[in-house]
């Protein structure tokens, strides 16, 4: 899923100048991500984080390498600490959602895992 969120994060970037749009990718995303949780019914709350949280960076990910060596190729020129510290944001970012999503979507009482 994160590989399909990222490349409509690209779309997104490519379709639109609105910076706001980008919100719609990850939110259906996080959504669809809940949605899968819910139907496998992944009891641990640990493997609910970790999946939302992958997917949430992978889709991250794609779209910054996007980012700096397609749509901006002079940043790869930029010092590392500057590519790095966003995607650290972004990865505390994410593990934040991702402790929301995997709290609101625990499996039902009295299913298996």
């Amino acid at each position: 899923m994160g590989i399909l969120g990222g490349g409509a994060l690209i779309l997104t970037a490519i379709l639109t100048r609105r910076g706001q749009m980008i919100f719609l990718p990850y939110g259906v995303l996080i959504v669809a991500v809940a949605f899968y949780l819910r139907s496998r019914r992944i009891t641990s709350f640990g493997r609910r984080f970790a999946a939302v949280l992958v997917a949430i960076m992978v889709a991250t990910l794609i779209f910054f390498y996007y980012l700096v060596a397609i749509a901006n190729p002079a940043r790869l020129h930029d010092p590392v600490w500057n590519k790095v510290w966003p995607l650290a944001i972004f990865f505390l970012i994410g593990s934040v959602i991702s402790a929301i999503v995997a709290k609101v979507t625990p499996a039902r009482a009295g299913s298996s895992a």
